[in-house]
This record gives structure tokens, C-alpha cells and sequence, in this order.
């Protein structure tokens, strides 16, 4: 065998190694890849199940399990998540707060803050209506925002128009004093609603 046919058969073999080196290396990377998006697939599909099941306390229990996922396909996971998450504290302050309160538990006066806490809820999810539920959580956030007004008339014995003004008020409000006004005015709406629960 001649020398250049050495030489040409030496090159061909090294381009096959390297292609073939190559070909190995970009079938690990595809194969890895696709495993990842299967995966965010099949934590994406979870949420997305949670959430049109209105299971928003496990559905903020999953995401908050998955550690630090970003992107805009779990946007709205993430806004619900950190939504249910202010609902579920506010609600567990102010149903403790209601409970001292019709215990006739001295120590506690009023649930003022407790109130301003679920006004606080109300006014998220005004705020993400008001900017058109950009992610498509439209549902969840109505949800909520009906279960502190369900609470709030039911239980606190609030009007649909007391809540709507104070609520409207509130997202209104840019300025520190006029924020402060509508605190203000939550507050002596909580003293209205003690009264009349005494009734």
C-alpha cells in the first residue's frame, strides 16, 4: 500500500472517530434536553391540574416543592402561589382574630389589622384584573378574591358595597396618606362589623 493511501486511510479513520465522538456527545446533550422538557412538562401538567381543580393550596404546595423554576410558562403558577399564599395567612389571622373576639377574649379589642389584611388580598387581585390576568389566571384569581368577600359578608357581616368601595378606594390610592386614609377607614369598618356581630 502506497504511503498516500496510508496517509488518506489514517484521515478517514480519525474523521470517523471524531464524527463519531461528535455524533455520541450531541446524543447525550438531545437525550438529556428532552428529559428536562418531560420533565417540566409533566410539573407543568401537575399544576396546571391543581389549578383547574381550584386546588390552589396544593397547587402552592407542589410549585413551592419544585425549588427554583423560572419562566413564563410558570408564571401563573407562581403569581397563584404567591397569591394563595398572602389569602391563606390573611384568612388564618383574621378567622383567629373572629374567633377571640366571639370567645368574648378580653385581650383582643378589634381585628383591624386582620381586616387590612384581607383588604390587602382584595386589592392584589384587583390589581391583576386591572392589568387584563396577563398570564391567564384569570380563574384562581377570582376565586380568591370571591372567597374573602364570601368570608367577609358571611361571617363579618360586611355589604357588597362597603367592600366595594373601600376596595375601589384602595386601588385608587398612590399616595402614602391616601393609603393611609383607606386603613383607616378598614379600620372603623372593622369596629362597625364588631357591633354588629354584638347584635
Amino acid at each position: 500500500m502506497s504511503k498516500k493511501k496510508k496517509r488518506l486511510r489514517k484521515l478517514l479513520i480519525t474523521l470517523g472517530v471524531i464524527l463519531l465522538l461528535f455524533l455520541s456527545a450531541w446524543w447525550a446533550a438531545y437525550t438529556k434536553t428532552r428529559s428536562e422538557r418531560k420533565k417540566k412538562n409533566a410539573v407543568r401538567d401537575k399544576l396546571e391540574k391543581y389549578y383547574a381543580d381550584g386546588d390552589y393550596e396544593e397547587m402552592t404546595n407542589y410549585y413551592y416543592m419544585q425549588g427554583d423554576i423560572k419562566g413564563t410558562k410558570y408564571a401563573k403558577y407562581k403569581r397563584m402561589a404567591e397569591l394563595y399564599d398572602e389569602y391563606s395567612a390573611a384568612d388564618g389571622y383574621i378567622r383567629e382574630a373572629y374567633d377571640k373576639f366571639a370567645s368574648g377574649d378580653e385581650v383582643r379589642v378589634d381585628y383591624s389589622w386582620e381586616l387590612e389584611q384581607m383588604f390587602r388580598v382584595i386589592l392584589i387581585c384587583d390589581i391583576y384584573r386591572d392589568e387584563g390576568y396577563p398570564y391567564d389566571e384569570e380563574k384562581g384569581v377570582k376565586d380568591i378574591r370571591n372567597k374573602v368577600t364570601n368570608y367577609l359578608q358571611g361571617v363579618l357581616l360586611l355589604t357588597d358595597s362597603e367592600i366595594g368601595k373601600l376596595s375601589g378606594r384602595y386601588l385608587q390610592a398612590k399616595t402614602n396618606e391616601e393609603i393611609e386614609e383607606v386603613k383607616a377607614d378598614i379600620d372603623k369598618l372593622a369596629v362597625e362589623s364588631m357591633s354588629r356581630l354584638k347584635q
